[in-house]
């Protein structure tokens, strides 16, 4: 193996960090999140609504510059999503007569990505940073169950999807300490997971029927997020 190659690297990182530069950088942080496309979409009749509401997200990013400005990204994401029943509530009464609330589950997702970074110190202690990444997302529908005295009235089974997704963002860095700093950033997940086998059950008189669908639905998520982080 030529080693000199792996040196001239290290010596290079290193002669950058001794400049005061940004070399490897860290994050994690926690915010909101909100839904947009089909995944936050309300209508029974359309298979690919998500019914997602208003939920929380993570983020856990990891950039390496070996220039002044630009580098590489690898970020994993995830997050869970609120469901929106009141639509469906007033449908399920309005069928079946009927006013429970339902039981249901958060939609949950989660990405790993990689790409590129744009990052600079513009003061002492600010700096910007700009991401844009793709990569694989996994994905769980919520489950919506209205179910009284043991009948089941209407239930949307949860659904598992995978797929593409990318990401984009934006951030400010404070230096609160020496390699320390805060952080907060707005970034945007899109992904567009296939559902397979995804059941629905509605009753029908003294019956019950089932129906099985496979969709793609397109997920967008939007994040405001604050953290702590590392910079080297």
């Amino acid at each position: 193996m030529n080693v000199k190659p792996v040196i001239l690297i290290l010596g290079l990182l290193w002669s950058t960090m001794l400049c005061g530069q940004d070399v490897l950088v860290m994050d994690a942080s926690i915010g909101v999140s909100l839904p947009v496309g089909q995944v936050s979409k309300v209508d029974i009749s359309a298979p690919e609504s998500g019914f997602a509401g208003v939920g929380g997200s993570i983020r856990f990013w990891v950039g390496l510059k070996p220039t002044k400005n630009f580098g590489f990204l690898f970020q994993m994401v995830g997050g869970l999503q609120s469901v929106k029943t009141k639509d469906l509530q007033q449908y399920v009464q309005s069928t079946y007569g009927i006013s429970s609330a339902p039981v249901t589950t958060f939609y949950r997702y989660g990405t790993i990505q990689g790409g590129i970074l744009i990052s600079g110190i513009v003061e002492e202690r600010w700096a910007l940073d700009a991401r844009l990444a793709v990569g694989y997302l996994w994905a769980n529908s919520s489950m919506i169950d209205f179910t009284e005295y043991g009948t089941t009235y209407f239930k949307i089974y949860q659904g598992h999807g995978k797929g593409f997704s990318f990401g984009a963002g934006f951030g400010a860095r404070y230096k609160i300490y020496k390699a320390f700093y805060t952080s907060m950033a707005f970034d945007f997940t899109g992904a567009i997971p296939a559902f397979e086998n995804v059941v629905t059950e509605t009753r029908n008189g003294s019956q019950t029927d089932f129906s099985m669908n496979n969709y793609t639905q397109f997920m967008g998520i939007l994040q405001l997020t604050g953290g702590l982080g590392l910079a080297f």
